[in-house]
């Protein structure tokens, strides 16, 4: 059986769910990759099953990964279909929506996972608190028994097509709250004395809202989704949003890598 795992990721709680994922299957004929605004699907044509990641950003799927799914052409036959989502304070409704949408692609639902990750926003907002910057303690395990069906399946037992999560009525209360925040767009400012002109922001940006001008990088917000990939990532801390985020603990490549070694032990 051919399978495939992509994500979309914001800082790395995703792409390092999505490693650990990768790295328990083993299996010698499965493929991890990102997904990107110009993704080739027809490297997709001969799958047998799809596990999909994205980060959930107030309560919703992030605008990178519904984008993924809507504009995925229809599968001639039908896929399993695997989808987890990494999420800082409640996974809301996102994985119900994501799903709802992927149907309509001929995959079939056949599990999803939910993982309390590190908050890549309010890690920089609020004051510290350690679980800010950990997966949650039930993660590895959670992890583990989702990879088991996923293997399962893999050695040819039937996959069960199961129903999408049920409607969470607390998503309704938060409603105005999610509103304001997905259309929120957060303005960086960009320290010059700090900037080492490394092209990071603008390499690792899926959304390309990162440019080089005469005067150093400068932001195109209208395709932002305000993942803050960018400031955490920055070797130099040169990009902040206000001044007190220039001393915040950042959620680095080595940070998730010693995370992610946490998850595999």
């Amino acid at each position: 059986m051919k399978l495939k795992i992509l994500y979309h990721s914001g800082a790395g709680a995703t792409r390092t769910i999505a490693e650990v994922y990768h790295q328990l299957l083993g299996c010698s004929d499965c493929s991890l990759e990102a997904v990107t605004p110009n993704f080739q699907y027809s490297s997709l044509s001969d799958l047998d099953i799809l596990v999909f990641g994205f980060p959930t950003y107030h309560c919703a799927p992030s605008r990178t990964a519904r984008e993924f799914i809507e504009r995925m052409p229809a599968f001639t036959k039908p896929v399993r279909f695997f989808v987890f989502t990494a999420f800082s304070l409640c996974s809301g409704n996102s994985i119900r929506n994501l799903v709802r949408a992927a149907a309509a692609k001929n995959l079939v639902l056949c599990g999803y996972g939910s993982y309390r990750s590190p908050s890549s926003d309010r890690s920089l907002f609020l004051p510290y608190m350690d679980s800010m910057y950990h997966f949650g303690v039930s993660v590895p395990k959670q992890i583990r028994h989702d990879v088991m069906k996923i293997r399962s399946i893999l050695l040819g037992h039937p996959a069960v097509r199961i129903r999408k999560p049920v409607f969470k009525a607390y998503t309704l209360l938060n409603f105005p709250l999610s509103f304001f925040g997905r259309r929120r767009k957060f303005r960086f400012t960009i320290l010059p004395e700090r900037c080492i002109q490394c092209g990071r922001c603008q390499s690792s940006c899926v959304r390309s809202c990162w440019e080089e001008t005469e005067t150093g990088p400068a932001v195109n917000y209208s395709n932002c989704e305000s993942c803050f990939k960018c400031v955490h990532h920055c070797p130099a801390s040169a990009i902040i949003i206000f001044s007190g985020s220039i001393d915040k603990k950042k959620l680095s490549i080595p940070y998730y890598m010693s995370l992610k070694r946490g998850l595999l032990a």
